[in-house]
């Protein structure tokens, strides 16, 4: 048996990074490398793909980006592979890493783990009475189901590396079982040692998201993200006890510190005193977390509250499209014409909706306008101050072209007139300046008292104003109101 392992986590979902791979391989002196590449939406994908065409269905980046380039060095340095890209149709999956292995010419030995796909049961859950189990939305029309698999666990990837496979494709497990599996076979660890398959399952959890664990997914980004682009990704070091070391290869960026580590740690779990896995409920309330050495994390203190009785299973079934698209509109005015299209939008779903049409089945339609017009107000700007005065963007623009014209006016009487005449045409642009601001005082109030008959129109329940200039009418209208 083993003292200890090191696992490289390559994957957090299906489309990261190809240079995972070669990183991991050049410096992480590696017993396994996991990937974990399903989430929910990916077997709806992954189901679709299966169904256009029946050698679909996994995650075919897995042999193009990750194998083929990588096999030789994979073999080379003995490392076994455990991947969950076999999505909904795993055989297919191992039969296109197999001849890729043949094509090769190495001798690596593919295995298999099915069970997940629940697909033949699907009349038996409808009727059965399955529900959803957040929502408890009954059981889809079963003509409508594309894919049910159950989330499996982590000892029959164990078994398949018993058996001695080189490379294991799963279809539908949890995330962090493709790590709880290289561990359960190199140190032997029983169906009953609870602690010892938390802190497993924890290793898991914390490499399965690829570089969220080394800076990716850190409330203090900015203390990474000079090298993130260059993010090392994870490296679980677990002990037979179960004591978990992350790190990461050297000479790569990110970080691994208590706090990258326990953010993943917290991370789509639920309850951390009750994470529910396959094999085991995780206890992460008490786990302990401890710098010890540069981008070095040691993990202990996960504890396993027995096994689940049942498993978690996913349906996906078609329940209608969904659409969009993206309109760019310039110019002046851009943000009001976007809005007036959005709303000419609605109105046209509108007659849609009560006309027959071959569509059918029309549910919302959200229209959702974003960017600004070219006048609107900057918070850190003077724009923004002289439009609370001023009431428009207009003329808040226009009095900054005339404070810009009067400091230039400024400059050029210092440099082009001299003597007395410069001091007394300086003092005349002073004069007409505060002239016009102080007149702007009460040109806002009247913008003040129309802002407040439009809003007293609409029946508040309270008003509230901020300083003590307010006109005359202002108060007269506050007090005719008696609206507090």
């Amino acid at each position: 048996m083993q003292e200890s392992i090191r696992i490289g986590g390559a994957s957090g979902f299906w489309g990261d990074a190809a240079l995972a791979t070669p990183q991991l391989l050049d410096g992480g002196q590696l017993d396994y490398i996991v990937y974990d590449y399903l989430a929910e939406i990916t077997m709806s994908i992954m189901a679709r793909a299966r169904a256009a065409d029946p050698a679909m269905g996994y995650a075919t980046d897995f042999i193009g980006a990750v194998l083929r380039p990588n096999l030789k060095a994979i073999a080379a340095q003995g490392v076994k592979v455990i991947a969950n890209a076999g999505g909904v149709n795993p055989q297919a999956c191992a039969e296109a890493a197999r001849a890729l292995i043949r094509e090769q010419g190495l001798a690596l030995k593919v295995a298999v783990v099915t069970g997940d796909d629940l697909s033949e049961r699907v009349g038996e859950l409808a009727s059965g009475g399955a529900r959803e189990m957040f929502s408890g939305e009954s059981f889809p029309d079963p003509a409508q189901v594309a894919s049910i698999n159950a989330y499996l666990g982590a000892f029959p990837i164990a078994c398949a590396l018993e058996r001695g496979a080189d490379i294991v494709i799963t279809g539908r497990c949890v995330d962090s079982a493709v790590t709880l599996g290289a561990c359960i076979h190199a140190f032997g660890w029983r169906r009953d040692e609870f602690d010892k398959l938390a802190q497993g399952s924890l290793a898991g959890h914390l490499i399965e998201c690829g570089t969220q664990a080394t800076g990716g997914n850190y409330t203090d980004w900015e203390s990474v993200i000079a090298t993130l682009p260059a993010a090392g990704y994870p490296i679980a070091e677990v002990a037979s006890d179960g004591a978990v070391t992350i790190t990461k290869p050297d000479n790569t960026g990110g970080a691994v510190t208590v706090g990258t580590v326990a953010e993943q740690m917290l991370y789509e779990i639920g309850d951390p005193q009750a994470y529910l896995l396959p094999d085991v409920a995780c206890d992460f309330s008490q786990v302990r977390l401890e710098q010890v050495g540069e981008d070095r994390v040691r993990a202990t203190g996960a504890r396993g509250l027995g096994a689940p009785e049942t498993y978690k299973v996913s349906a996906t079934y078609a329940d209608g499209f969904r659409g969009g698209n993206i309109w760019t509109l310039y110019g002046r005015d851009a943000d009001i014409k976007a809005q007036r299209f959005a709303e000419a939008q609605n109105w046209r779903w509108e007659v849609v909706e009560e006309t027959p049409t071959e569509i059918g089945g029309l549910r919302e339609l959200v229209a959702h306008v974003s960017g600004r017009g070219v006048f609107s107000p900057d918070r850190l700007h003077m724009h923004h101050r002289l439009l609370y005065r001023e009431g428009s963007h207009k003329n808040a623009v226009l009095m900054l072209y005339f404070l810009t014209g009067c400091f230039c006016m400024i400059a050029v009487s210092f440099s082009q007139i001299d003597g007395w005449l410069a001091i007394v045409y300086l003092a005349a642009v002073v004069a007409v300046t505060i002239r016009l601001l102080r007149n702007l005082d009460a040109f806002s109030l009247e913008v003040e008292e129309r802002m407040l008959r439009a809003f007293l129109s609409r029946q508040p329940e309270a008003v509230y104003l901020t300083g003590s200039n307010h006109s005359p009418a202002t108060r007269t209208m506050l007090k005719a109101s008696r609206v507090p």
